[in-house]
Protein backbone atom coordinates (compact mmCIF):
# COMPACT_ATOMS: atom_id res chain seq x y z
CA UNK A 1 0.00 0.00 0.00
CA UNK A 2 2.46 2.26 0.79
CA UNK A 3 4.21 1.67 -2.80
CA UNK A 4 1.14 3.57 -4.83
CA UNK A 5 1.79 7.05 -5.07
CA UNK A 6 -0.05 10.17 -6.23
CA UNK A 7 0.92 9.83 -10.06
CA UNK A 8 -0.21 5.72 -9.77
CA UNK A 9 -3.60 6.57 -8.44
CA UNK A 10 -3.99 9.36 -10.83
CA UNK A 11 -3.37 7.12 -14.07
CA UNK A 12 -5.67 4.39 -12.42
CA UNK A 13 -8.12 7.41 -12.42
CA UNK A 14 -7.92 8.65 -16.24
CA UNK A 15 -7.70 4.42 -17.96
CA UNK A 16 -11.18 3.94 -15.69
CA UNK A 17 -12.56 7.40 -17.05
CA UNK A 18 -11.02 6.44 -20.45
CA UNK A 19 -12.55 2.48 -20.31
CA UNK A 20 -16.07 3.95 -19.47
CA UNK A 21 -19.05 1.48 -18.61
CA UNK A 22 -19.53 -2.05 -18.38
CA UNK A 23 -21.43 -4.66 -19.31
CA UNK A 24 -21.99 -7.46 -17.06
CA UNK A 25 -24.57 -10.25 -16.06
CA UNK A 26 -24.66 -13.92 -15.41
CA UNK A 27 -22.22 -16.10 -17.59
CA UNK A 28 -20.61 -12.91 -19.73
CA UNK A 29 -17.39 -11.51 -19.11
CA UNK A 30 -17.74 -7.77 -18.84
CA UNK A 31 -17.31 -5.72 -21.77
CA UNK A 32 -16.82 -1.58 -22.25
CA UNK A 33 -20.16 -0.18 -23.48
CA UNK A 34 -18.44 2.91 -25.03
CA UNK A 35 -20.15 5.32 -22.95
CA UNK A 36 -18.52 7.10 -20.24
CA UNK A 37 -18.32 6.22 -16.54
CA UNK A 38 -20.25 9.50 -14.69
CA UNK A 39 -18.32 11.78 -12.25
CA UNK A 40 -20.09 11.04 -10.02
CA UNK A 41 -19.12 6.57 -10.36
CA UNK A 42 -15.47 7.84 -10.38
CA UNK A 43 -15.82 9.85 -7.36
CA UNK A 44 -17.14 6.50 -5.80
CA UNK A 45 -13.73 4.90 -7.00
CA UNK A 46 -11.73 7.47 -5.15
CA UNK A 47 -13.76 7.76 -1.81
CA UNK A 48 -13.74 3.72 -2.11
CA UNK A 49 -9.92 4.18 -2.03
CA UNK A 50 -9.53 6.86 0.31
CA UNK A 51 -11.54 4.43 2.98
CA UNK A 52 -9.32 1.76 2.57
CA UNK A 53 -6.62 3.82 3.02
CA UNK A 54 -8.17 4.87 6.11
CA UNK A 55 -8.77 1.38 7.56
CA UNK A 56 -5.65 0.68 6.89
CA UNK A 57 -4.34 3.87 9.31
CA UNK A 58 -7.12 2.99 11.70
CA UNK A 59 -5.86 -0.59 11.50
CA UNK A 60 -2.28 -0.03 11.92
CA UNK A 61 -1.48 -1.08 8.76
CA UNK A 62 0.61 1.86 7.72
CA UNK A 63 1.62 4.42 10.02
CA UNK A 64 -0.44 6.71 11.45
CA UNK A 65 1.89 9.48 9.90
CA UNK A 66 1.27 8.05 6.28
CA UNK A 67 0.13 10.46 3.76
CA UNK A 68 -2.50 8.53 1.38
CA UNK A 69 -1.60 9.18 -2.20
CA UNK A 70 -5.39 9.99 -3.02
CA UNK A 71 -4.83 13.35 -0.52
CA UNK A 72 -4.43 15.35 -3.39
CA UNK A 73 -6.49 13.77 -5.86
CA UNK A 74 -8.59 16.32 -7.53
CA UNK A 75 -12.18 15.16 -7.31
CA UNK A 76 -14.20 15.09 -10.91
CA UNK A 77 -17.53 17.95 -10.63
CA UNK A 78 -20.44 16.33 -10.02
CA UNK A 79 -23.72 17.77 -11.12
CA UNK A 80 -26.81 17.23 -8.47
CA UNK A 81 -29.57 17.92 -9.78
CA UNK A 82 -31.71 18.68 -6.79
CA UNK A 83 -34.06 20.45 -8.60
CA UNK A 84 -35.54 17.50 -10.67
CA UNK A 85 -38.66 16.35 -10.25
CA UNK A 86 -40.61 13.01 -11.44
CA UNK A 87 -43.00 14.09 -14.14
CA UNK A 88 -46.61 12.80 -14.34
CA UNK A 89 -45.74 10.23 -16.57
CA UNK A 90 -42.66 8.98 -14.50
CA UNK A 91 -44.88 8.64 -11.16
CA UNK A 92 -47.40 6.81 -13.48
CA UNK A 93 -45.15 4.28 -14.65
CA UNK A 94 -43.20 3.82 -11.40
CA UNK A 95 -46.67 3.01 -9.94
CA UNK A 96 -47.24 0.29 -12.68
CA UNK A 97 -44.15 -1.11 -11.81
CA UNK A 98 -45.05 -0.98 -8.10
CA UNK A 99 -47.77 -2.95 -9.19
CA UNK A 100 -46.61 -5.68 -10.85
CA UNK A 101 -43.83 -6.01 -8.05
CA UNK A 102 -45.65 -6.12 -5.26
CA UNK A 103 -49.27 -7.43 -6.30
CA UNK A 104 -50.23 -8.89 -2.75
CA UNK A 105 -50.09 -6.09 -0.72
CA UNK A 106 -50.49 -3.05 -3.58
CA UNK A 107 -49.11 -0.36 -0.79
CA UNK A 108 -45.57 0.48 -2.96
CA UNK A 109 -47.81 2.09 -5.43
CA UNK A 110 -49.45 4.11 -3.20
CA UNK A 111 -46.32 4.98 -0.97
CA UNK A 112 -44.65 6.56 -4.37
CA UNK A 113 -47.83 8.33 -5.37
CA UNK A 114 -47.69 10.15 -1.99
CA UNK A 115 -43.94 10.60 -1.86
CA UNK A 116 -44.51 12.22 -5.21
CA UNK A 117 -47.12 14.36 -4.42
CA UNK A 118 -46.14 15.49 -1.10
CA UNK A 119 -42.05 15.37 -1.17
CA UNK A 120 -42.12 13.01 2.13
CA UNK A 121 -38.76 10.82 3.09
CA UNK A 122 -39.14 7.64 3.03
CA UNK A 123 -39.03 7.22 6.86
CA UNK A 124 -41.79 9.94 7.34
CA UNK A 125 -44.48 7.79 4.91
CA UNK A 126 -43.32 4.29 6.50
CA UNK A 127 -44.27 5.66 9.60
CA UNK A 128 -47.86 7.00 8.89
CA UNK A 129 -50.35 6.31 11.12
CA UNK A 130 -54.29 6.70 9.51
CA UNK A 131 -54.83 9.28 12.13
CA UNK A 132 -52.44 11.42 10.67
CA UNK A 133 -54.19 11.87 7.58
CA UNK A 134 -57.05 14.75 7.38
CA UNK A 135 -58.46 13.98 3.67
CA UNK A 136 -60.93 16.34 3.85
CA UNK A 137 -58.61 19.13 5.24
CA UNK A 138 -56.12 17.38 2.97
CA UNK A 139 -53.50 17.58 5.13
CA UNK A 140 -50.93 14.96 6.94
CA UNK A 141 -49.17 14.93 10.16
CA UNK A 142 -45.53 14.22 10.75
CA UNK A 143 -44.93 13.23 14.25
CA UNK A 144 -41.28 13.21 13.84
CA UNK A 145 -39.45 14.79 11.37
CA UNK A 146 -35.56 14.12 10.20
CA UNK A 147 -34.67 16.43 12.90
CA UNK A 148 -37.34 15.58 15.47
CA UNK A 149 -40.06 18.16 15.34
CA UNK A 150 -43.47 17.00 14.67
CA UNK A 151 -45.72 18.95 11.26
CA UNK A 152 -48.64 18.97 10.24
CA UNK A 153 -49.67 20.37 6.90
CA UNK A 154 -47.71 18.24 4.01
Amino acid sequence: MSEIDEDIVDEAVIALEKRGKLRSGRNIVSVPTGEPLSPGTVCRYIKTLQQIYTFARRKRIVKRSFVPPTKNIEMPQVRNDHGRYFTEDEVTRLVQAARVNDPKHKQLGCIITLAAHTGLRKANLLNLKAGDIDLFGRTIRIAVTKNGEAIAGA
